[in-house]
């Protein structure tokens, strides 16, 4: 799966279903499933029985054309030999990657552990990571032993990372305490994984914000997590940066009446409030909801957030856990690729795959599955698949059961692509769980800034270089004045002035005695409005 890089993300532990992320599509407002360039790296798993680890790299044509895909490596072998493979995909199949043990990253370090990806036309690229009876494909309850983690990858050399810890960690001997900022020097194709201090179930780095001067790709996971009753099981995913987070999310639930999810809701922004049972909750910067949920409805917030999905319960059976980025209506698709893996535990025939379908009620006829209708013309349904309609709303959700073995799957539509969609795909076996959202689009906020540096001093006088969005409609001739203010109702305005690039302003800060996460609010005609918001942190001094 793609994303956009972004410069700005929050830390999301638990995951199944790796994004990887375009190089160098910073300047593009909106990106989908398919890309040229990627990067991306494998985290550490947990080494339950078997230590001879496989990372797999799944490359999928979309294309008309054959596709030339160069997959390099810069991490030296004991030999100083480097990864690297050139692969030649036939129009609309894929190809499976090996790639070194070696390049899994392990425990605190800094390495040159990542893989750079480039094609000649536009593919989908997805990374599995493969041990017996513990694997994951890309992409709490409670926690096992062992220690939560994150990754990050940089893509441009004098990449300058700060990172604002939710909780404890220990690098390069130095130990780090909640609130503390870890300021982090990449160079092109470095990775640095960060585990938490301890094993302990209260040092969860869900909520920490990473922020970067360049585009970054972010993974984050755990070694080894489990829910009540279940085995442990390594989880890893990459984080959507918040640029694309959205405010309506639809959830459902594997097939069986009896399976549920635990979901968690976590916020950037201030005063994120949505409704549950009933009651309304309001989540800050950082902060994490959390429950079961069955079935299947729509979570629908006030400002941008971000919904995952820890799978526990499958065909009535307690399973291993896998955390799913639950895709907001922002992020629907018209077209969908993606692979179902091999098996890694101890069931030969491999995972019991499904992969749940939300698409507009009435659109439902025409979509198609590897060419084959899902829904025929009279409605009538096809023995693997339930539907089920998803309330207060106008889409369907519909939950096909796939065959038992690796391979690849397009869902399309055979009367046009105006009706986006959005699939999920899982599956289990004896002892494992996989799952991932199959294809995102990500759109690029229309109010959200990026904001250099984000880390602030309470002395004031530091330059604050603000990053519109590309989508913001903004002509720039039309400008009078740029003004910021902090917080909602902050008389005293920021000085702004323009720079020689179209979609950067800066703004200068001033003294201050508010420590914490703070709301910029930023004017481009003399403080009248202020449609675009970021976020700072302002450190005690």
């Amino acid at each position: 799966m793609l994303a956009n890089i972004s410069n700005s993300f929050l830390f999301i532990l638990f995951s199944m279903g790796i994004l990887l992320e375009p190089v160098g599509a910073r300047s593009e407002c909106n990106s989908n499933v398919l890309g040229k360039n990627f990067v991306l790296g494998f985290p550490d798993n947990y080494a339950l029985q078997n230590p001879n680890i496989q990372l797999h790299i799944l490359l999928v044509s979309f294309n008309t054309e054959m596709t030339q895909v160069k997959l390099t490596g810069k991490f030296p072998f004991s030999n100083g030999s480097t990864f690297g493979k050139i692969v030649s995909l036939h129009p609309g199949e894929y190809e499976r990657v090996i790639v070194p043990s070696e390049y899994e990253i392990i425990g605190t370090e800094k390495s040159l552990k990542t893989i750079e990806i480039e094609s000649d036309y536009k593919i989908s690229v997805y990374a599995i990571h493969l041990e017996a009876f513990t694997t994951d494909a890309t992409y709490q309850s409670t926690r096992n032993g062992d220690n939560t983690l994150f990754a990050i990858l940089a893509t441009t050399d004098n990449t300058v990372v700060t990172v604002l810890l939710s909780n404890e960690i220990i690098y390069n001997g130095t130990t780090y305490s909640q609130g503390d900022t870890l300021t982090l020097e990449l160079k092109r194709y470095e990775a640095v994984q960060i585990q938490s201090a301890t094993s302990s179930l209260d040092n969860d780095l869900t909520g920490s914000i990473v922020d970067s001067n360049n585009p970054i790709a972010v993974i984050s996971g755990h070694q080894c997590a489990n829910s009540v009753g279940s085995f442990c099981d390594v989880i890893l995913e990459q984080s959507i940066p918040v640029n694309s987070w959205g405010t309506k999310h639809f959830y459902s639930n594997p097939p069986d009446d009896g399976d549920f999810s635990r979901f968690r809701m976590i916020a950037y922004f201030s005063n994120t409030v949505f409704t549950y049972n009933g009651t309304g909750i309001t989540l800050g910067p950082g902060e994490v909801w959390e429950d079961d949920l069955y079935g299947n409805g729509i979570i629908t917030t006030t400002q941008p957030a971000l919904l995952v999905q820890i799978l526990i319960r499958i065909n009535g059976s307690v399973v291993d856990p896998s955390l799913i980025q639950v895709p907001s209506e922002n992020q629907f698709t018209p077209f969908l690729g993606f692979t179902t893996p091999t098996h890694a535990g101890g069931n030969i025939n491999g995972f019991i795959n499904f992969v749940n379908i939300i698409v507009k009620t009435d659109e439902r006829p025409t979509i198609r599955l590897n060419n084959q209708s899902i829904v025929t013309a009279n409605n009538s349904l096809p023995s693997l698949v339930k539907e089920t309609t998803i309330s207060d709303s106008d889409y369907t959700l519909l939950i096909v059961e796939l065959p038992r073995m690796e391979a690849l799957y397009f869902i399309t539509q055979v009367v046009d692509e105006s009706s986006p969609m959005s699939a999920i795909v899982y599956g289990y076996e004896r002892d494992e769980t996989y799952g991932y959202a199959a294809g995102l689009s990500l759109p690029s906020s229309e109010r959200f800034v990026t904001i250099n540096p984000f880390n602030v001093r309470q002395l004031g006088g530091e330059r604050l270089a603000i990053s519109l969005p590309c989508e913001s409609g903004v002509i720039f001739s039309d400008v009078s004045s740029v003004k910021c203010r902090v917080g909602i109702n902050d008389e005293e305005l920021l000085e702004g002035e323009f720079t020689d690039l179209y979609n950067v302003v800066n703004c200068f800060t001033l003294p201050t005695f508010q420590v914490g996460f703070i709301t910029l609010y930023v004017s481009l005609d003399a403080g009248d409005n202020f449609p675009f918001t970021g976020l700072i942190y302002i450190a005690d001094e």
